[in-house]
C-alpha cells in the first residue's frame, strides 16, 4: 500500500471523524436551546395580602400548557375549611395554563397575627382568626407533597411546608442582622468623624 493510499485514507477517516463531531455538536446545542426554551414549573409558598399563598410560578421561556397539580392526602385533610378542600380538589380537576414568566396563586390560608378578625368564605363558612393561629401552630410544620406532569411530558413532584418558606425565625433572624448592619454604620461614621476632628485640632 503506497503512502499516497494511507495519507488518503487517513484523510478520509479524519473527515468522518470532524463529521461525527460536528453531528454531536449540533445534537447537544440543539438539545441545549430546548431546555433553554421550555417551560419550567416551580412551587413555593409565599406571604402576598395578608394570606398564606401557594405559588405556581412558569420561570421557563415557553408556555406550560397541561398543567395537571395534585396534592398528597394529608395536604387536602389539613386544610383549614371545607371551602379550600373543595377549591383544590377543583384545582386537581382543572387543565391549567401558565405563561412564560407568570404566576398562579392560590390561598391557603391567612396569615397569623394578632387582630381579632372574623373571616367568612362564599359558602357561608366563617372562622375566626384564633382559628387561624391555631391553625398554623399545628400545620405549619406538616410536610406534604405536589405532584403532577406539564406540557404532556415533563412530571414534577416536591415535598413542602409552610414552614421552610416562611421560617418566622429566619425573618427575625434577617430583621436583627439589618439592625446590626445599621448600627455598625452609624458607629463607622462616628469614627470618621472624630478622626476628622482630631485631625483638624492638630493642624
Amino acid at each position: 500500500m503506497s503512502s499516497e493510499t494511507i495519507w488518503i485514507m487517513i484523510s478520509a477517516i479524519a473527515t468522518a471523524l470532524m463529521a461525527v463531531v460536528t453531528g454531536v455538536t449540533l445534537i447537544v446545542t440543539m438539545k441545549q436551546h430546548r431546555d433553554a426554551m421550555r417551560a419550567r414549573l416551580l412551587f413555593s409558598i409565599v406571604r402576598k395580602e395578608d394570606y398564606v399563598m401557594l405559588k405556581v410560578a412558569n420561570v421557563g421561556n415557553t408556555i406550560a400548557t397541561d398543567v395537571h397539580i395534585h396534592f398528597s392526602q394529608n395536604f387536602h385533610d389539613m386544610l383549614l375549611t371545607q371551602y379550600l378542600k373543595e377549591k383544590y380538589a377543583l384545582i386537581e380537576k382543572t387543565t391549567l395554563s401558565i405563561d412564560a414568566h407568570d404566576s398562579k396563586y392560590y390561598r391557603i390560608a391567612p396569615v397569623v397575627s394578632r387582630k381579632h378578625d372574623n373571616y367568612k368564605h362564599g359558602n357561608g363558612e366563617t372562622y375566626t382568626q384564633a382559628d387561624v393561629n391555631a391553625w398554623h401552630k399545628q400545620n405549619d410544620k406538616v410536610k406534604f407533597e405536589i405532584f403532577g406532569k406539564y406540557c404532556e411530558k415533563y412530571y414534577f413532584r416536591t415535598t413542602m411546608s409552610i414552614y421552610s418558606f416562611l421560617n418566622v425565625g429566619a425573618v427575625e433572624q434577617n430583621d436583627i442582622a439589618v439592625a446590626i448592619r445599621e448600627q455598625n454604620a452609624i458607629l463607622e461614621e462616628l469614627k470618621r468623624g472624630i478622626t476628622k476632628r482630631g485631625s483638624i485640632h492638630n493642624e
